[in-house]
């Protein structure tokens, strides 16, 4: 038997401290970051609603709600991020996204200077970055 050992030295560990949402397909998982909560007043709990453009159907947004319409977030394993499920709005973000249609699993900036519309704060979802997770390598792999 031939054993090969994984520890932080040689495998990719990114904790990204700029505001971002994780998604995942299999799952119907979105995460938030601790720097995302935070920027959108979710880090104790809250509820998000996703909105789309569909003048450019890629630009998706995210904003605090209070309306029981909203996805409601819970604690994280990590306990410092924020989740909710929807399987629908993954899909729909990553179909949208450029070449999302072939990702598993994905990671988008969140811009930090909200577009505010009628007095709502919205984040602006950066589809156009998005870092196909399903496709990250270890460090050391060939």
């Amino acid at each position: 038997m031939k054993l090969r050992e994984f520890n932080t030295d040689n495998s990719k560990v990114v904790i990204p401290k700029e505001p971002v949402l994780r998604v995942s397909r299999s799952a119907g998982l979105i995460t938030l970051n601790a720097s995302a909560a935070d920027m959108l007043g979710v880090l104790n709990g809250g509820r998000v609603i996703f909105l789309q453009d569909e003048d450019s159907p890629e630009d998706w947004f995210i904003k605090k709600s209070d309306g029981q319409e909203a996805f409601e977030l819970r604690p994280g394993k990590n306990k410092t991020s924020m989740d909710l499920n929807s399987s629908h709005i993954v899909k729909r973000i990553l179909d949208s996204a450029k070449n999302g249609k072939q990702f598993a699993a994905a990671t988008f900036r969140i811009q930090k200077n909200p577009v505010e519309i009628e007095n709502e704060k919205l984040y602006l979802i950066i589809t156009a970055g998005a870092i196909n997770i399903s496709e990250i390598k270890e460090k050391g792999d060939k």
